[in-house]
């Protein structure tokens, strides 16, 4: 849609649509939605009224929103789905990867002049996307055959495929399909820095630290003189150094300048 935001404002368009619509009470067809799965705009329906039923949902979908566009695509014992393909099998459902019919090999050439690394640990990656989408390993083991034969056209030494397939092999689907823990979100202080403090300072007001007028605030936003660490030694002025003979007369009056200097120390020491 040709923005970074953009699947995220879809996603919170289509979430209000299902909620106030599609999963709500006054809908005629919610008695027969076993399941509803949706990815941003892709969704996996589990019907259990008949075929016949299904389009004149379809058709109620699309005139409940005229910004939104449903087709719908039925498939009794097999269906494709983001890329997936779901069939059922003893009584159950069963997933394999799926490939578009214009799937190329893709794949980084071995030869390339990146980071060896990289190069070594590339073929870990597909091979975990077999393992955790194939439910069976005899669907893992016929998807991991084709994707060997695609890095040795890229030049990849046999034994860095046979490690990483084999690596993949080693790990428990079940454990794959956990979603990852969520790192908490450190706070991260970021000092103001002024070019003119003191009109800052009286423009804001702030608060005394004992004040709960502003419980909004937190205390490290107030004056508080115990949170700010005491200097360790009294700030030391120094005159500029005289000018010599080459840069004589480019920066004024340096004599001025430090009598200025020493009155701002005066001033600053003072308060």
């Amino acid at each position: 849609m040709g923005s970074t935001f953009a699947p995220s404002l879809a996603c919170l368009y289509v979430d209000n649509f299902e909620r106030h619509v599609v999963l709500h009470e006054d809908n005629p067809y919610l008695q027969q939605i076993k399941l509803w799965k949706r990815y941003i705009d892709e969704i996996l329906l589990v019907w259990t009224g008949t075929e016949e039923e299904a389009p004149s949902f379809s058709n109620w979908l699309n005139g409940a929103n005229h910004f939104l566009n449903f087709t719908m695509t039925i498939g009794d014992n097999k269906l494709l789905f983001l890329d997936l393909v779901i069939y059922e099998h003893d009584r159950g459902l069963v997933t394999e990867v799926y490939y578009k019919p214009t799937d190329r090999n893709n794949l980084l050439q071995f030869q390339s002049f990146h980071p060896r690394a990289l190069k070594d640990n590339l073929p870990v990656g597909p091979f975990l996307r077999l393992r955790w989408n194939c439910s069976t390993l005899i669907d893992y083991r016929k998807h991991a055959d084709k994707l060997g034969i695609k890095l040795q056209a890229k030049d990849y030494p046999t034994h860095l495929v046979s490690r990483a397939r084999k690596r993949a092999r080693n790990n428990n689907r079940d454990q794959l399909l956990q979603p990852r823990a969520v790192k908490p979100d450190m706070e991260q202080i970021v000092n103001y820095i002024s070019q003119r403090p003191r009109e800052s300072c009286n423009a804001f007001a702030l608060p005394d630290a004992a004040d709960d007028s502003t419980p909004g605030l937190p205390r490290k936003c107030f004056n508080d003189e115990s949170a700010v660490p005491a200097p360790t030694r009294e700030p030391r002025f120094r005159p500029p150094r005289p000018p010599d003979d080459e840069t004589a007369g480019r920066g004024g009056d340096y004599t001025h300048l430090a009598h200025l200097m020493t009155r701002a120390a005066a001033v600053i020491s003072h308060t």
